[in-house]
């Protein structure tokens, strides 16, 4: 009742009961966009430097095209038109007066051209424009006037980087904020896949660019708050990629820790995303963090710096998953196999019992896994130097707990079961990784060898011990039949 009461007092009535078809609503539009500009200027947290969803539906100007009604066209026609009468006017007088008419009528059309170059501007801030022709002119720069505008618009700019410093850190923030309830949305879960990476952080870097962009647009006269601004900024830009890298990390692990230990594991692409997102920022913090390519305060350096310790982070992270998983899902559930262990018989009698090959199960769920996030890593990682290093680097851990695990076992002789699931394991991890493009050297290392030797060795002896086995087995059957032979004779 109340909202009613207000509608009608402001005329809302009467607006919403009006005939659409007699109402001018070219006056009604160009009114709703004064209203919108007018609300955008003098409000401090209209949007933070960029049109929000609805100024934009208002101002219908997305992607710098603009909006010309038909009265401003008429208008524009008719000044066209008076100016070109009066050029045309001036025109047969000037050999009378010195060339000076024509001097104007270049003059006019200059102002002329500018004029359309401002209109066509629509998407940048008109001052700009001003500024420009006062720098190149030889009589106003630095004059009075200049300086006038100079001190006019500095506080402004001050305080619209102020305000996007703001309105970037805050998006970062949103984007990294978690909410409580049955499904947890983290920033992980924040990530939706772009081309290189995610939203959040492609976004980032476009405002980052943007503003760093518009900044340098002015081209400020005062060389030394020129420099200030072109510092900060660029100290904003690593700031920023810090601190959003930092959460990719944090998110990175925490999805690491909450995943489970086990040869069903296959990386997801949240993971991928969030290396993506790294590397993107590696990429592109050159021309956010350095000056035309020159690092002039070091901070392109200390954040690529920064950026490799995380990288290698990630990587020491995945190559502990599957370490984990080797250890928990395949060694130590081989361990029971061992000679001289309690449970040893036990194991060795349920694996004989049960019926089909069953030997080397364990070896070929673990190489399934490892192919399995392989192929999603290089289907979804946009860096082939990344992949190549972190999988040298699993390639290796999971070679050497190998070799550490057979080299504890020195002294005894390994259960048939372990020698197949092993020998299968180690086969088909060299064919994977050889695939993957790792450097021979890499794959023939020494613990590689020791490795390989100590299969060789052990698949020597299983193969010794299972023609006896089978031998004697059959000199029992032999045996047992003339004992029967015998016994049927003596009957």
């Amino acid at each position: 009742m109340i909202d009613t009461d207000k509608a009608r007092k402001h005329g809302m009535d009467a607006f919403c009961t009006t005939d659409p078809v007699k109402v001018d609503h070219s006056a009604y539009f160009k009114n709703l966009q004064t209203l919108t500009l007018d609300h955008r200027l003098n409000d401090m947290f209209a949007s933070l430097g960029w049109f929000s969803p609805g100024q934009i539906f208002v101002l219908d100007e997305p992607d710098g095209i603009g909006t010309v009604i038909l009265a401003e066209k008429e208008k524009f026609d008719e000044v066209k038109e008076r100016l070109r009468h009066l050029l045309e006017y001036q025109k047969p007088t000037s050999e009378n007066h010195n060339g000076q008419p024509m001097r104007k009528i270049e003059d006019i059309l200059h102002l002329a051209e500018l004029c359309i170059d401002l209109l066509q501007q629509n998407d940048e801030c008109y001052e700009e424009v001003l500024n420009d022709y006062l720098i190149h002119n030889p009589y106003m720069a630095g004059g009075t006037f200049h300086q006038q505008l100079k001190n006019m618009f500095a506080p402004l700019v001050v305080r619209y980087v102020d305000l996007m410093e703001s309105s970037i850190a805050q998006s970062i923030h949103k984007a990294s904020k978690k909410k409580h309830g049955k499904r947890m949305n983290s920033y992980a879960e924040c990530l939706n896949i772009q081309s290189h990476g995610c939203a959040a952080s492609e976004e980032l870097i476009w405002k980052l660019d943007a503003l760093q962009t518009f900044i340098s647009n002015l081209h400020w006269p005062d060389e030394v708050v020129a420099k200030h601004f072109e510092q900060r900024l660029k100290l904003m830009a690593a700031d920023m990629i810090e601190s959003c890298v930092k959460r990719t990390l944090e998110a990175y692990e925490a999805w690491m820790q909450r995943s489970r230990t086990s040869t069903d594991f296959i990386i997801p692409s949240e993971i991928c995303v969030m290396i993506n997102v790294v590397l993107h920022f590696k990429s592109e913090s050159l021309k956010l963090c350095a000056v035309a390519g020159v690092d002039r305060h070091q901070y392109h350096t200390k954040i690529d710096e920064f950026i490799e310790r995380i990288s290698s982070e990630m990587i020491r992270s995945f190559v502990e998953k599957f370490s984990s998983i080797l250890v928990s899902c395949i060694l130590s559930k081989l361990a029971r196999y061992d000679e001289g262990s309690l449970l040893a018989p036990i194991f060795s009698f349920a694996q004989a019992s049960t019926s089909g090959n069953v030997s080397g199960d364990l070896g070929r769920q673990y190489v399934n896994c490892l192919r399995s996030s392989m192929e999603q890593i290089r289907q979804r990682v946009i860096d082939e130097l990344f992949i190549l290093a972190m999988f040298e680097k699993l390639y290796t851990s999971q070679i050497n707990l190998i070799c550490t695990w057979l080299t504890e076992r020195m002294d005894r002789t390994l259960h048939p079961y372990q020698v197949n699931c092993l020998s299968h394991l180690v086969k088909k991890t060299f064919a994977e990784f050889e695939l993957q493009g790792i450097p021979e050297d890499v794959l023939n290392h020494k613990k590689f060898q020791t490795v390989q030797e100590r299969m060789r060795l052990e698949e020597a002896t299983a193969a010794v011990s299972d023609a006896g086995n089978k031998s004697s087995a059959g000199s029992r059957t032999m045996t047992s039949v003339f004992a029967k032979a015998k016994k049927l004779a003596l009957s």
